[in-house]
């Protein structure tokens, strides 16, 4: 007998839309990004699933030519794993709400090692378990080139802003008042520094892993097909991942749609040595200068937050269009090009190290959780398209 799939496609197709975007609106309202469903609705929800997953067949769920679940539904895993350590962790004690920001250095370094601990458990569960791959994948792991790529990184983050300062201090758009200075009452200054330091290095690796490590290489997973290849679904993977990794700044202070832009374009940013080296380093080096230099070293608000101490206290007065006003820099077209400036070095290096640019396809060829010959007979359209 055929699968619904081959007797009614289009009806196959809506069925497994509404079965995908009913499981994204239950993970969502579980997460509280919507407005919780009660008791009642919620239950019909999950019935309503079940039956649409039988209606559809297990191929909406289930890649045989992998032999694990498809990649809408290991991101879905792995955003379920994220808020059941995240009620685990709230259970046990932690303070893992972002109110603790503000509560001083200790209090974002605490905050930041739980949600390192959280992103990195649920990161590693799901790649061995769901994905069914080696932990190496994540782009985590060192290897040769990894301590200078994390150097370089950080260098390169730590340039940018300091360009970003020397310009607005050049330019009168911004004056420093003050040096040295911890917002929290008590906590010896150069402690704070160190905390704020590790804190960062600790945002800077679990931002990275969670929006690239992850969720970029399992939607160019997903992407690859018939009429998709390698470095097209690499591509989407980027644009998507990066437009999620802006809407997940939309709720910070003093946000703005040119903020959430440029944080996108960061995203871009982030994801090339990624995606032309398969290490996270690069990324990771750069996401921790950057906020590190920008929030801590030059007293900027990074991303809409204040940290609680900072090297130099600076007022800005220049045009928030180009300094990003109550946001920071992020949210200013400085930064944009100066982000624009860092994306150009990351490919010239690249392209200095090879002799050519060519995108990292073991992301995607190497995702698979075992070879296809080892299957059995496996339906074309399996093979080909996640």
């Amino acid at each position: 007998m055929k699968d619904l799939e081959q007797r009614q496609p289009t009806a196959w197709r809506l069925g497994a839309a509404a079965l995908v975007i009913g499981g994204v609106t239950l993970l969502l309202g579980e997460a509280g990004k919507l407005p919780r469903l009660s008791r009642e609705v919620r239950w019909l929800l999950i019935a309503t699933l079940v039956l649409l997953a039988s209606v559809v067949g297990r191929r909406v769920l289930w890649n045989d030519a992998e032999r694990r679940l498809r990649a809408a539904w290991r991101v879905a895993g792995f955003v379920l794993l994220l808020v059941w350590f995240d009620i685990a962790g709230i259970a046990a004690g932690l303070r893992l709400h972002p109110g603790e920001l503000a509560r001083g250095s200790s209090a974002v370094l605490s905050f930041s090692l739980a949600v390192l601990v959280i992103v990195t458990l649920a990161a590693i569960i799901a790649v061995r378990l769901i994905d069914r791959r080696p932990v190496r994948q994540l782009g985590i792991v060192p290897g040769p080139g990894f301590w200078g790529d994390l150097a370089f990184g950080f260098g390169l983050g730590a340039l940018l802003n300091t360009v970003d300062f020397g310009v607005e201090i050049l330019a009168g758009w911004a004056r420093v008042v003050d040096v040295a200075r911890n917002r929290t009452p008590g906590e010896p200054f150069l402690m704070a520094l160190v905390q704020m330091t590790v804190a960062f290095l600790c945002v800077g690796f679990y931002e990275e892993l969670l929006n690239r490590g992850y969720l970029l290489r399992t939607l160019a997973q997903g992407f690859v097909g018939r009429r998709i290849g390698p470095t097209q679904a690499l591509v989407l993977a980027v644009l998507l991942s990066s437009a999620l990794f802006g809407l997940a700044h939309v709720g910070n202070p003093h946000a703005t749609l040119v903020s959430s832009l440029n944080i996108a374009v960061a995203g871009v940013v982030l994801s090339l040595p990624y995606v032309l080296t398969g290490r996270l380093a690069t990324s990771i080096g750069l996401h921790w200068a950057w906020n590190l230099f920008e929030g801590v070293v030059y007293g900027f608000p990074a991303s809409g937050i204040i940290t609680p101490t900072v090297v130099l206290v600076v007022r800005q007065s220049g045009p928030p269009l180009w300094t990003g006003g109550e946001f920071g820099p992020e949210a200013g077209l400085l930064d944009l090009l100066l982000t624009l400036m860092g994306g150009a070095l990351i490919v010239w290096r690249e392209h200095r190290r090879h002799g050519s640019l060519a995108p990292c396809t073991d992301l995607i060829d190497g995702g698979q959780a075992m070879p296809v010959a080892e299957t059995g007979t496996i339906s074309e359209g399996d093979r080909r398209r996640d």
